[in-house]
């Protein structure tokens, strides 16, 4: 344990001084430190504590001792500690009581160490504030709390670690660049974030004016996916209007994570800081918990009138990234300046990324190579980046790349590789679905060629019957002979586990596919398309609602399947521009089906199975690459068995037959 200064010394007789009867009390806690003070008057004050009662005779004795053993400090330079103080004082602009509060409890947390632990030193010195009444010192008291600095209980801990730092000189200069600690920068600028190009814009204006006309309250919102670039795009929008990036930090100087109200705490001293300052802009990164009022493990969480009280309030313009908005207060979305949405990137997106950051890396990977890896990895803006930055740390190239790609994105994937899309998969199409196998109320070869010939885009059609009928194959089909790229979601890929997370992902599903100038498939669209007249909850109509809105502003293909068309929503089915039925293969159709998969003949009796489809054709084929089954009886045995295992009620009361 450190020594205590000269300077601390005198300020704690001090308070001896201004409350005398407090001292016998106070004495078996301080008397370890009086007696490391070398002075004939330390001998009296000692000896003075242990042989006479208090009464007021005394008192004036006591006070006469304690007078002057402080006239012998008097020549004594202030400590680093009542430096650090004055500083803190002028950047939070105190009063001379808010500075004394401040100085007393401030003091009362460093000479805890000193005391035998007896935070009982609190009550003392709250009475060194002569000539103050209450009403003064409760309105000083809501001051500092205004300012997050509620030090009663607890010094702020960025604030208790300036006591703790050996500064070669003290004064507001070297102490505000300590609590603001580095400079963001980034390689990343304006060219690299065309796919938001008018939101990068917006803020690079609001943050240039937001300085120059010294605004308050200007709040920046980025907010989306993870990883999908929110904090480089932060860095960049500030450095593109010329200023200076500040992050809050979430980390404390003893490496442990910060809590929602030390964090908040750091930013209200930040914004005392800069407020002076025309060239600076604080970033609070990762604010997913700022409006989690109510989080039990945080002591000290923040209060709604807290978090908007410093929103409301910042003399500074600053930037908030967060990932999920769901669990968001909306007085907190409300007091938002400006709101940047982030979304997966898109493959073009992703490609143009790729290729800038390797050339400014100088990394040399070709166009085809890039283009490949695009297709084959999903990966996020900040895995590029790291991929990048470590093949260029071993002097690697293109093969060295894809393995950093590789591992993460897998690490990513629970540890599942994640295997090269197919792009041959729709080339020989006319293997995977064949119109001679599909049972339809509509010609879907005559369909198929008008559609093209008319070039026209914005159709859309709903697929409806039993599963293994061919609708999702005549869809994607459909999509090769229109020359379209595919995105095709399944209901689980749609589903959200939060309010409004299922309607968002409805809308991103479409907004995929209108990005890539694709057709959208969705199956098992009867999840989201039920009847809105049996809703039993507010979140079922909101799906529908969705839906139908997104169908309606939809410039491209729109495709769904479903095995439930009598559960759809009548108004959903109105705006299908085709409706088509599949059906259980017919008995000529299961003759070609036969012929196709297993190149075997069989006898028009033995086609007479009611409730085949070409799914069952498939599962079939492949239970015969186990068995090495080949005979024709034994496969139509099988076939019969895939059909018993059908629930639906045109079969219940047949045995496989017609």
């Amino acid at each position: 344990m450190p020594e205590l200064d000269l300077y601390e010394q005198k300020v704690l007789l001090k308070y001896m001084y201004n409350a005398p009867r407090s001292f016998s009390e106070m004495y078996g806690s301080i008397k370890n430190i009086i007696e490391k003070i070398s002075d004939k008057e330390c001998d009296k004050l000692i000896e003075f504590t242990r042989e006479k009662p208090w009464n007021t005779e005394n008192a004036r004795e006591l006070k006469e001792i304690l007078s002057n053993l402080i006239k012998k400090y008097s020549h004594i330079e202030k400590s680093n500690t009542q430096k650090i103080i004055d500083v803190i004082a002028q950047i939070f602009d105190m009063d001379e009581t808010e500075k004394e509060i401040f100085s007393i409890f401030t003091r009362n947390e460093l000479f805890y160490a000193y005391l035998n632990n007896d935070r009982n030193m609190n009550r003392y010195l709250y009475r060194q504030i002569p000539n103050k009444s209450t009403v003064v010192i409760s309105r000083a008291k809501k001051r500092l709390r205004r300012n997050c600095l509620d030090i009663e209980y607890d010094l702020p801990e960025h604030l208790e670690s300036l006591f703790f730092k050996n500064f070669d000189d003290i004064n507001l200069m070297t102490v505000s660049e300590y609590l603001l600690g580095n400079k963001c920068h980034t390689k990343f600028k304006a060219s690299d974030f065309k796919h938001l190009e008018k939101e990068y814009a917006m803020c690079v204006k609001i943050i240039k004016n937001a300085i120059k006309n010294r605004t308050k309250g200007v709040n920046i919102l980025l907010y989306g996916v993870p990883g999908a670039g929110k904090t480089e795009f932060a860095k960049s929008i500030v450095q593109s209007a010329g200023k200076l990036l500040y992050e809050i930090p979430y980390i404390n100087y003893d490496d442990e994570d910060m809590t929602t109200y030390q964090r908040l705490v750091a930013l209200k001293t930040n914004l005392n800081i800069t407020r002076k300052n025309k060239d600076m802009v604080l970033l609070y990164d990762e604010a997913d918990n700022i409006t989690n009022y109510n989080f039990k493990e945080e002591s000290n969480a923040p209060s709604k009138i807290l978090v908007n009280n410093v929103t409301e309030n910042v003399s500074t313009p600053v930037i908030w990234t967060l990932n999920n908005i769901r669990n968001i207060d909306d007085a907190f979305l409300r007091r938002m300046t400006y709101a940047v949405k982030f979304n997966k990137l898109n493959e073009n997106t992703q490609i143009k990324i790729w290729q800038k950051e390797l050339k400014r890396n100088n990394i040399t990977v070709p166009r085809n190579k890039i283009i490949e890896l695009s297709s084959k990895y999903d990966v996020s803006l900040s895995v590029i980046k790291n991929a990048v930055d470590t093949t260029k740390l071993i002097k690697g190239n293109a093969e060295n790349f894809e393995c950093f790609i590789d591992s993460i994105s897998t690490a990513m994937n629970y540890g599942y590789h994640i295997e090269r899309e197919n792009k041959n998969k729709y080339k020989n199409i006319d293997f995977i679905y064949n119109d001679k196998l599909v049972n339809s109320d509509i010609d879907l070869k005559f369909l198929t060629e008008k559609l093209k010939q008319t070039k026209k885009m914005t159709f859309s059609i709903c697929m409806y019957g039993e599963p293994g009928t061919g609708k999702s194959e005549y869809a994607k089909y459909l999509a090769h002979r229109l020359g379209l790229k595919i995105v095709q979601k399944k209901a689980s890929d749609i589903f959200g586990k939060f309010v409004g997370e299922t309607e968002e992902n409805i809308a991103l599903s479409f907004k995929e596919a209108k990005n890539k100038k694709a057709m959208l498939i969705i199956d098992e669209a009867d999840s989201f398309l039920q009847s809105r007249k049996n809703a039993k909850n507010n979140w079922e109509v909101s799906f529908v609602n969705e839906m139908l809105t997104q169908m309606e502003n939809f410039d491209y293909p729109f495709v769904c399947t479903t095995n439930l068309m009598d559960t759809l929503d009548e108004a959903s089915l109105r705006r299908f521009t085709f409706k088509i039925k599949f059906d259980f293969l017919t008995s000529q159709q299961i003759r070609i089906a036969f012929a196709h998969f297993f190149k075997q003949k069989i006898s028009e009796n033995a086609c007479n199975i009611n409730g085949l489809t070409v799914g069952d054709f498939v599962t079939v084929k492949k239970k015969l690459e186990f068995l090495g089954i080949n005979n024709s009886n034994d496969i139509l045995d099988l076939l019969i068995q895939e059909v018993k295992f059908k629930n639906t009620d045109s079969l219940k009361n047949t045995i496989g037959f017609n």
